[in-house]
Formats: structure tokens, C-alpha cells, sequence
């Protein structure tokens, strides 16, 4: 056990890799649910990202170079090596190589463009399959000053005046991951406690209302996901050489995630919403036995790991020497960087969510929201 976890509450990316990680999840379902799952088909045309960089494909601008302060985020981060390794080259995602939303994507066979290059140039950039809107470094609240969620449902509502989708065989994900939290304390310090737990209500209040104007126009089956642990989050395990998570912060993680549920469930109880627990799902990669997950120890140490606290993966000094250093092999560590998975630590948590009901709310899994005539 990492550490007890339950303390005080219960771009559009290049087709070559599109369709090899389509073919991948093909075999996975085909494998899972039988000859069923590829002569049904599923049920689901289009697909829309609403969200921050767990699902973000290229929405950050590739040519601001800019560093912001006080939060030393670097705009075009996402697009500097080492980011895109397992790819081949940066592609606009905050991991070696693929993300969550990659992964759903290829599960149900579609391509969405991400909004940034659909924008530039929309009758070359096709959104049939959808649009991902979701940007690094979103919150609800203006956070770092990329597009909030409010705003992308906005751009959301733009792409849908203009195109013809029918929203019941449509899928929208909501996903935001502590980017209004972190924001707070970087202007607040870190240790106003109770400042953040009597914040977290405004945060909440403002995902269930982007919820609900979601469902407004006329999105009947969504996915919101629950906060990970950010406690255990490289950049906050980083002064303990990466070996025991921070207690406290996850302790304001759980009160988010049950207060989410709770609210949401009794604003819109009548709404098809799929609750994605990425707290559990995370967890149970990181309290598995060492050397079952195919994961290297320590599991929290990332790949891309900075050599000072102000610095991240992908910055260098004025001598342009990296001010990282970077593991033999993405695939071995569950971390990419500070903050983000790698792309085989997305697969097993996609794949956790795919087959279990665990961490979808015990009702359906993944795999039943996204194909439910295999489960009737």
C-alpha cells in the first residue's frame, strides 16, 4: 500500500497512429465482448471534449513561446520534445505519446478534430466525428488564462449551429482536473487549508451548471470525470524522492469528488451521465504490488523529470541544456511528467474503466456506456 487513501472521505492527431491505436481497441472489445462487439457496432457518430489537458489534442497555440508567471507554465510546452516520444514528435498532448481522450476516441472509431485546427481552416479540417475543445491548462474559472469550460461550451455551441449532428448518437466528455485548485493556491499559498475546502463548492457549482447546459443543448449521454489524486502527482511528491503522496491534498480531492456526484446526480437525475473515477482507477494502479503493473518503482517518479522546482519536461536553461532528465523507456513509467500520464499509463487506465464497474460508479462500466447493447 502506497499510502492509506480514504483519510477523511468517502491537434487532431497523425491517421497512422489513429488507426493503429483503432485496431488496438478493436482487438480489446472484440477480445472482451465477443463477435458481438464488431457486428453491432456502436451506437455513437460523434464525440466532443470539453475539458484540460487530460484530453487536450492541440488546442494550445504552437507558436507561443510564452512563460507564464507567477505559475512558470510554458504556453507551447505541449509541442517541444520530449513531449510526443512514443509518437515520433510533439503533437499538441501532454504525454509521450497518447491521451485519455485518444483512447476513447479510437474505442468508438472516430477521429474528432481538435477545435484550434478545425477553426483555422473548417471546410479542409472535416468535424463529422466530432470536436475536441478541451485545452491544457482549462479550468472553470479563468485558472492560467487558457479558454475556460464555459467558453468551449460556447465554441461547442458555434461548431453545432453550423454543422448537422445528431446529439442522442453523440458523446460529450467533461473533464477538468485541478487547474482552478492549484490556481487558488499559487494565489493564496499553499497551506490556506480551509480557503480550498470552501472553495471547492464554487467549482463544483460551476461544473454541474456546465453540465447542465450541456444537457440545455440537447446532449443526452455524457461522461464527467472525477478528480485523480493530486496528491500524488509528481509535482507534489517530488521533496519525497517520489515515494508517499500528500494526504491533505487528496483529503480536499475526496470532498470534490463526493460533493460532484452529489450534485450533479440531484440537479440533472433524469440525465444519462457516466461518473469516471479516475481517484480509484489511479489508485489501484498505484497500491498493486510492485512489479505486477509492468510499471517501474517508484511508480510516482515520472519520466520526464525536472531538475528544479521552477523548471518542467521540455524547459531548458539559456544555454539550451535541458533542465530535465528523461527515463530509457515512456513505457515503464506511469507518469509522463509532473503532472500527466504517460500513454501506457492512460492504457491501463482506460482499460480498468473499459471493463469494470469499479470506477464508473458500480452501475455500468465504460465498455456498457459506450456499446450498451453487449450489456442488456
Amino acid at each position: 500500500m502506497l499510502i492509506e487513501r480514504r483519510e477523511s472521505f468517502q491537434q487532431k492527431f497523425p491517421m497512422e497512429y489513429y488507426w493503429t491505436a483503432t485496431l488496438t481497441f478493436t482487438v480489446v472489445l472484440l477480445t472482451l465482448c465477443g463477435a458481438a462487439a464488431g457486428a453491432a457496432g456502436g451506437p455513437f457518430k460523434h464525440l466532443f471534449g470539453i475539458g484540460d489537458s487530460f484530453l487536450d489534442t492541440g488546442n494550445r497555440d504552437p507558436t507561443n513561446n510564452t512563460l507564464l508567471l507567477p505559475s512558470d507554465i510554458l504556453v507551447n510546452q505541449d509541442y517541444k520534445h520530449p513531449y510526443g516520444l512514443s509518437l515520433g514528435a510533439p503533437v499538441g498532448r501532454y504525454s509521450d505519446g497518447l491521451v485519455f481522450f485518444d483512447f476513447l476516441a479510437a474505442a468508438l472509431g472516430l477521429n474528432p478534430v481538435a477545435y484550434r485546427i478545425y477553426a483555422a481552416n473548417p471546410s479542409q479540417n472535416s468535424p463529422a466525428d466530432g470536436v475536441n475543445f478541451a485545452t491544457a491548462g482549462a479550468g472553470v474559472f479563468t485558472s492560467y488564462g487558457f479558454t475556460t469550460t464555459g467558453a468551449q461550451i460556447t465554441e461547442l455551441q458555434g461548431v453545432l449551429a453550423t454543422n448537422n449532428y445528431n446529439l442522442s448518437q453523440s458523446i460529450v466528455i467533461y473533464s477538468v482536473n485541478g487547474n482552478d485548485y492549484a490556481a487558488f493556491a499559487l494565489e493564496n499559498g499553499d497551506f490556506d487549508f480551509m480557503g480550498l475546502i470552501a472553495f471547492v463548492p464554487q467549482v463544483v457549482g460551476q461544473i454541474v451548471a456546465d453540465v447542465v447546459r450541456l444537457v440545455n443543448l440537447g446532449f443526452t449521454n455524457i461522461a464527467v470525470t472525477q478528480l485523480a489524486p493530486l496528491g500524488c502527482e509528481p509535482v507534489n511528491t517530488m521533496s519525497d524522492g517520489y515515494t508517499a503522496c500528500d494526504t491533505l491534498e487528496n483529503a480536499f480531492i475526496l470532498l470534490h469528488n463526493s460533493l460532484l456526484v452529489s450534485n450533479l446526480s440531484s440537479t440533472l437525475p433524469n440525465a444519462n451521465i457516466l461518473f469516471i473515477d479516475f481517484y480509484d482507477a489511479f489508485y489501484s494502479i498505484f497500491d498493486a504490488s510492485p512489479g505486477t503493473t509492468g510499471f517501474s518503482s517508484p511508480i510516482l517518479k515520472p519520466c520526464c523529470a525536472p531538475t528544479t522546482t521552477t523548471s518542467g519536461c521540455a524547459y531548458v536553461d539559456s544555454n539550451n541544456q535541458p533542465l530535465y532528465t528523461l527515463c530509457k523507456n515512456p513505457a515503464q513509467s506511469f507518469f509522463w511528467d509532473s503532472e500527466h500520464p504517460t500513454q501506457a499509463g492512460w492504457s491501463k487506465i482506460f482499460n480498468l474503466l473499459l471493463t469494470s464497474s469499479t470506477y464508473t460508479g458500480g452501475r455500468r462500466s465504460l465498455q456498457c456506456f459506450l456499446y450498451p447493447q453487449l450489456c442488456q
